[in-house]
């Protein structure tokens, strides 16, 4: 396995989350499990990251099956257009193998939102306040998923399920930076998170979240509201939509 998310990156025009709440609308109480991924195989292929440190780019990759799925339209991204963006946003050379050194999250969904991966576009993203449980519940149930980043301890190596070692984050169960990975949450429950990592779905608790998080998105696909046959209730997409149309006429100073 390999890992490869490089530290959470901070852009000024990044749009965030919490600015289109609609409180009123937004239900005080959302369905107590989702399960997207249950309509998918067992196997959801590595992408790669098995080789490379491409854990960004896969989960773009995985999210794409993950709306397509649910959608009735099953589509799985080939290895080479992961390996094409992945390209495109770290610098990896696929002849020599050189700098193979990981990507920044936020990079990755500045490039899907202006290219194709696997022949969609996502319409925009919002970053999520850290650690914020609530706002990835929300986020998986009105767009599908959300991305997160996350900091692993070495304790979760091989492990089928992702939970806080008994002697928490300490020692071995410190937050790694050189295990920095991200994957995309897929479901929820009443205590786990559900994640694709590797290929395949794993839980993680709650707890976990909160200790190795350090940065989340929620991508917005037109592909999957309209398969759902709705606008997000208590989201305000259409100005959301209309800030991510004027992103590029503010400059950054960040980069």
């Amino acid at each position: 396995m390999k890992f490869g998310k490089l530290p959470a990156k901070y852009d000024p025009r990044t749009l965030v989350y919490s600015d289109y709440i609609l409180p009123d609308l937004m239900p005080e109480v959302l369905p107590p499990s989702v399960y997207w991924f249950k309509k998918l195989p067992t196997n959801w292929g590595k992408m790669k990251n098995d080789v490379l440190n491409d854990c960004t780019c896969a989960t773009a990759g995985h999210q794409i099956m993950n709306w397509t799925a649910n959608a009735n339209l099953l589509k799985t991204v080939p290895d080479e257009e992961i390996i094409k963006t992945y390209t495109a946003v770290s610098g990896y050379d696929p002849q020599t193998g050189a700098k193979d050194q990981g990507a920044f999250l936020v990079e990755v969904l500045k490039y899907w939102r202006k290219n194709e991966i696997g022949g969609g576009m996502i319409d925009g993203f919002v970053v999520l306040e850290r650690k914020n449980i609530r706002e990835v519940m929300e986020s998986v149930y009105m767009f599908g998923g959300c991305s997160i980043g996350l900091q692993l301890p070495a304790t979760v190596l091989n492990k089928s399920s992702w939970v806080v070692p008994s002697m928490g984050p300490a020692g071995v169960g410190v937050p790694n930076a050189s295990l920095s990975h991200a994957v995309p949450v897929v479901g929820y429950d009443t205590r786990f998170f559900y994640v694709v990592s590797w290929g395949g779905i794993i839980p993680m608790t709650y707890e976990f979240y909160r200790t190795y998080s350090d940065e989340a998105y929620a991508a917005v696909s037109k592909d999957w509201l309209n398969a759902q046959g709705k606008n997000p209730l208590g989201f305000d997409l259409e100005k959301m939509l209309a800030d991510v149309k004027n992103i590029t006429a503010v400059p950054t100073t960040v980069f």
